[in-house]
């Protein structure tokens, strides 16, 4: 949609949330091999202080671990 200047449903939903101070949505996740139990959160704003903190805990290391790691 953006590609053909329409704004899509998603971002005007993302703005009127950030509007109210909200920084993060939990979403369905569509990765390969998903169910419909899975799911993401989406941030907008985070930090490492309140009140948008967020800590990553990756016990399993899953994580990449430098920008190297995504490619």
């Amino acid at each position: 949609m953006a590609d053909r200047n329409v704004r899509p449903p998603s971002w005007t939903l993302a703005s009127a949330l950030i509007t109210q101070g909200i920084a993060a949505i939990i979403v369905p996740s569509c990765a390969p091999g998903a169910t419909p139990a899975d799911r993401n959160v989406v941030f907008w704003h985070w930090s490492d202080a309140l009140p948008a903190r967020v800590i990553l805990i990756d016990d399993e290391g899953r994580i990449p671990k430098n920008p190297a790691s995504w490619a």
